[in-house]
């Protein structure tokens, strides 16, 4: 249960449609949506709430998490408890 933190350089971006993306100063979290189960242990330990499970827009019977970017505080809790390690941060 290990969570992949990466450096990027300037304004780098993640054209990927597959991902939700939330934007912090420096730090961005990746939800990977393909590794998303929906078991919502990330929203259990948010300390701000800004996490919500959502349905996928092509198939409402698959859900996965959404991290709002104007509330998250990039403090890494939903990375490294994901059980599924589908939250990767980007510092």
């Amino acid at each position: 249960m290990t969570s992949r933190i990466y450096r990027v350089i300037d304004d780098f971006c993640f054209p990927n449609q597959s991902s939700s993306v939330c934007v912090n100063g420096v730090d961005i979290a990746i939800v990977r949506r393909d590794d998303c189960t929906g078991c919502e242990a990330c929203i259990v330990f948010c300390p701000v709430d800004c996490i919500d499970l959502i349905e996928a827009p092509e198939n409402p019977a698959e859900k996965y998490v959404l991290i709002d970017k104007e509330t998250c505080i990039g403090c890494v809790l939903c990375a490294r408890y994901c059980p599924w390690d589908s939250i990767d941060m980007v510092v």
